[in-house]
Formats: C-alpha cells, sequence, structure tokens
C-alpha cells in the first residue's frame, strides 16, 4: 500500500480535510512534538530500513521558513524536499511548506512584508498552462482549472522562484501555486476545516472577523473540491 508522509510542523495546523481525503494511507509525524524523527527517517531510508515515501505533504506553520531554531527539523525537510524532486516522487507543500519548498531549491521568501498579508478568502488568477508540464502534474492542473478562490493566512511570501519553477497560479500579492517537477507548492490552505478556523480565530481574534466565517462557509464545497484533486494526485501512482 502507498504511504503519505506527511510533516506537521503546529499543533494549530493540522492535516484538516486531507484526514478524510487521503484514506488512512499516511503516516503523521508531529515534528513539533518529536523534533528527531524527520532526521531519522531520511535515515532509515538512506540506510535501507524503509522505502522511500510514495507521496509527501509539508504542512504549514506560524514559524518562517528560515527558523530553524523554532523548527530544528526544517533541514531534514529541505533534505527530502531535495530527494523528492531528484526522484521525481510527488511532494505538496502548503504555505509554510510552500515557503520551504522555495528554500530548498535555491529560492527565497520575504518574511513579515505587509503587501504579502492574506487572511480568509482569496481570489487567484491562472497563468497560461506550460507545455512543459509532466503527465499527471498536467491532469491536476486540468483538475484544478475550477479553483478561483482559496483560504489563505500568512504573512511570509515566496519572493524569488526556484529555478525552473512554474507558476500556476497568483493572487494579486504573491505566487499562490507553483511546481518544481513532482514538487508543488500552495501558498493557501487546501485544508482548512470549519474546527481549524475556530482555532485560529482563538489565537488570532482580531485578524479573524465574522466576515471571514461568513465567506469560507459560501466557499466551503469549491475549497473541499480543491482539496479533494490535491490528495487524489498526492495517492496516484508513484513514478520515481
Amino acid at each position: 500500500m502507498s504511504t503519505v508522509l506527511v510533516i506537521e510542523h503546529d499543533p494549530l495546523v493540522t492535516l484538516g480535510n486531507l484526514e478524510q481525503l487521503l484514506c488512512g494511507k499516511y503516516e503523521h509525524v508531529r515534528a513539533w512534538e518529536k523534533p528527531q524523527a524527520v532526521d531519522r527517517i531520511i535515515e532509515d531510508i538512506e540506510c535501507g530500513a524503509r522505502p522511500f515515501p510514495s507521496a509527501v505533504v509539508i504542512l504549514g506553520g506560524r514559524m518562517n521558513a528560515y527558523a530553524d531554531e523554532a523548527g530544528p527539523w526544517f533541514p531534514a525537510t529541505r533534505h527530502l524536499i531535495r530527494d523528492c524532486a531528484q526522484r521525481q516522487v510527488r511532494l505538496l507543500g502548503i504555505c509554510l511548506g510552500h515557503q520551504i519548498i522555495a528554500t530548498a531549491l535555491n529560492g527565497s521568501v520575504a518574511l513579515a512584508f505587509p503587501e504579502n498579508r492574506e487572511c480568509g478568502i482569496t481570489q487567484i488568477r491562472w497563468e497560461n498552462k506550460p507545455t512543459t508540464l509532466h503527465a499527471d502534474e498536467s491532469a491536476l492542473w486540468d483538475s484544478l482549472q475550477e479553483t478561483s478562490h482559496v483560504f489563505a493566512d500568512h504573512g511570509d511570501a515566496v519572493s524569488e522562484l526556484p529555478p525552473h519553477a512554474l507558476v500556476w497560479a497568483r493572487s494579486q500579492r504573491c505566487v499562490h501555486i507553483m511546481s518544481c517537477g513532482t514538487v508543488i507548492g500552495v501558498q493557501f490552505h487546501p485544508e482548512v476545516t470549519e474546527s481549524i478556523i475556530h482555532s485560529w480565530a482563538q489565537s488570532d481574534p482580531q485578524t479573524y472577523t465574522q466576515d471571514i466565517h461568513d465567506e469560507y462557509a459560501l466557499h466551503r464545497d469549491a475549497l473541499f473540491d480543491t482539496c479533494t484533486h490535491l490528495a487524489q494526485w498526492l495517492l496516484g501512482p508513484c513514478t520515481q
């Protein structure tokens, strides 16, 4: 059975809808609870004690993509991202995960720029479809074309793309979907649920106004569809 490795950075930023959509076919690593876990996984892979995962998800978090002190597992996570890119293994980075992809693959991230701040339902616009996408990523592009609104919560953003990265979609402020082969980053939160939004509102009640809750409710079904397409892509046949 294929197994998706999920790396969680923050107890407030959880699997959400992905827990249901990955159908139990995942290994959940709470790195904030066990900071050495990602290093041990890489060591086990390199010595042949475990197979490489069929796909990887890197969730979001409240730290920034350069905060190795707060996230001592970040260097191992970057290593894993580079390995996925080299092996052509599917990897989805969400919000902070998207930004860590950029830092791992020689891009960069702008920190705490006020103009990058987005919270709540955000409209995105699609670029012209690149002709160089692999077949699986091309199919994912096509399946996501109905996505026009996403749920975002970030202040940092990718400021310099990794070499050869392809931009799929942007908001008015930043890149929201990019790919580097089979490594895909999304700045938004496809996994978000009402329960997650409630927990974020408790930690930041000034930002999470009633309008944000109402807009989420209005777009809930479409957001779930976007997450479904991403989960189905993750669970597709391994290409390594």
